[in-house]
Parts: structure tokens; C-alpha cells; sequence
């Protein structure tokens, strides 16, 4: 090929997983004969598919992308209480401008013990209220597993609550959220 020619191709790739793995693709054109010049070799960044997002089928991301949640943005109380309790801490958690990534946690013990510490069954709840703590209970930044004012908990109307779980459910599925994998929280 001479400077300035052009070249087509296709590019394809397909990937069947029942469980998760990570790999790269590696791309390679090379010119056809009659046409001078070096061919081309590239290899993607890692990426890690799998087939663990229950309803979702097997998808595929980059692990070196932390995804942001913001649908807390729209719950004002809920926003309220995360932006402050992100403000307090010196680790800041969830916060992308200058904090540490919060992490899924998966075990039912993690987020059991976490809600024991933030929101205690003891507390008395006002009527119409529930008690929010962030970081969430299921991360590994928790209420057990960190230390205040790391992490908090506010008053915040039942439907917000109600509304919440169901959001960052459905953001763990459309980012393909895993155990332990990192996210930002945006409020």
C-alpha cells in the first residue's frame, strides 16, 4: 500500500462463556499481495465477559472502566444523605472527584452486619421514614467494615428507600457490577 490508500476490512469476534473470564483480542491486518507496506498488529485492552448477570445473558466490559452510578441523583433525600456522608469522610467513598471506589459485596453476611451497625433495629423509626445508611450495605465499605465518618445513615422518606434498592439492582445489571468490582456513586 502507498501512503495515503486506502484498505477495508471487517473486524469480527465472538465469545461464548457460561461463567467469566478475561482476555484481549488481538487484531492483525495484513496487506494483499501486489500492495508494498508493513501490516498492522493491535491488541485491545483487557476485557472480561461472562454470563453471571442473572436475566442479562453473557455480555462483555472493560474492568479498567469504574462505572458511575447516578440514579440516586433523582431521590433528594437519599442524594442528600450520600453527598454529605461522602463530604465527611476522609476516604470519601463513592466519590470519583477525589475518593476511594466503593466495591460489591455479594455475601449476605457483609450486608447483614452492615445494616446491624448503620441501622440498627433498636433505633426507632418515625412514621413514614427509614433509616438510609451509605455507603450502601451491600459494598465492602459498610458501616462494619469502616469506621465514621466514613460512613452515616439519615431519616429519609420510605418511598425513596423503596425506590432505591430497586436502582442500584438495576445498575449492577446494566454495568455488569460483580463482586468486588469497583463503582463511583454520583448524588
Amino acid at each position: 500500500m502507498k501512503i495515503g490508500e486506502k484498505a477495508q476490512g471487517t473486524v469480527t469476534f465472538s465469545d461464548s462463556t457460561t461463567t467469566q473470564h478475561r482476555t484481549k483480542a488481538s487484531y492483525s491486518f495484513a496487506p494483499s499481495p501486489g500492495f508494498s507496506g508493513p501490516g498492522i498488529r493491535e491488541t485491545s485492552p483487557e476485557f472480561r465477559c461472562d454470563n453471571l448477570i442473572g436475566g442479562q445473558g453473557a455480555g462483555c466490559l472493560f474492568p479498567g472502566y469504574i462505572p458511575t452510578m447516578t440514579s440516586m441523583t433523582t431521590l433528594p433525600n437519599i442524594a442528600a444523605n450520600i453527598r454529605r456522608i461522602q463530604a465527611a469522610g476522609p476516604s470519601h467513598f463513592g466519590r470519583k472527584a477525589d475518593g476511594k471506589p466503593l466495591t460489591r459485596s455479594t455475601n449476605p453476611k457483609v450486608e447483614g452486619n452492615n445494616r446491624k451497625v448503620a441501622c440498627p433495629p433498636s433505633r426507632k423509626r418515625p412514621a413514614g421514614k427509614s433509616c438510609d445508611e451509605y455507603p450502601f450495605a451491600k459494598t465492602n465499605q459498610g458501616a462494619s467494615l469502616s469506621k465514621q465518618p466514613d460512613w452515616g445513615w439519615a431519616w429519609v422518606p420510605t418511598s425513596e428507600q423503596n425506590s432505591q434498592g430497586g436502582r442500584v439492582g438495576a445498575f449492577w445489571k446494566s454495568d455488569r457490577v460483580l463482586d468486588g468490582d469497583p463503582f463511583w456513586v454520583a448524588a
